[in-house]
């Protein structure tokens, strides 16, 4: 299944529907994911965007050009390597440097605080702030649970907004 926008994926969804011979189905879980993507729209209409860093582990992140990157701009999120990075490792320095508000790992990263709180990140504004997040993995991935990976990012990048 496609995987670079939410919209792929219902695409995807749809298409697959048809194939298999199940449209009415495959409508209705692209409803669901509509419905999740117009809930974080008004919740989060007058919110204002943070910054985040995504970890996917040994802090490996994600670009802008990738599921990943379309939930964080749905979810009010500006990814601070989003434009100038492929999916890979960056440098502490370079972080240091665009210091995020949010520190956002996913579930799959094995990274605590504790961890980020004993070495150089440490220094990072969302670490300081406690501004730490895991979110589930396997609501990041293409399919029809992508909706609840949404909702999933937006409370955690602005959880006054889902109170």
């Amino acid at each position: 299944m496609p995987g670079d926008s939410i919209r792929q994926v219902e695409r995807a969804i749809t298409q697959l529907g048809l194939l298999t011979g199940h449209p009415v189905a495959a409508r209705r879980l692209v409803s669901r994911i509509e419905n999740r993507r117009d809930q974080v729209a008004r919740r989060l209409a007058r919110v204002a965007p943070v910054s985040v860093f995504v970890d996917t582990g040994f802090l490996n992140t994600v670009p802008d050009q990738s599921l990943i990157g379309d939930l964080l701009r749905e979810a009010k999120g500006t990814n601070v390597f989003g434009s100038t990075s492929e999916a890979g490792p960056v440098d502490v320095d370079d972080l240091l440097r665009l210091d995020p508000q949010v520190y956002l790992a996913t579930s799959d990263a094995e990274v605590t605080l504790k961890d980020l709180r004993s070495g150089r990140t440490r220094k990072l504004r969302a670490v300081k702030d406690g501004r730490f997040a895991i979110a589930n993995a396997d609501l990041l991935q293409p399919g029809p649970r992508i909706g609840d990976g949404l909702i999933q990012v937006a409370r955690l990048l602005h959880p006054d907004a889902f109170r």
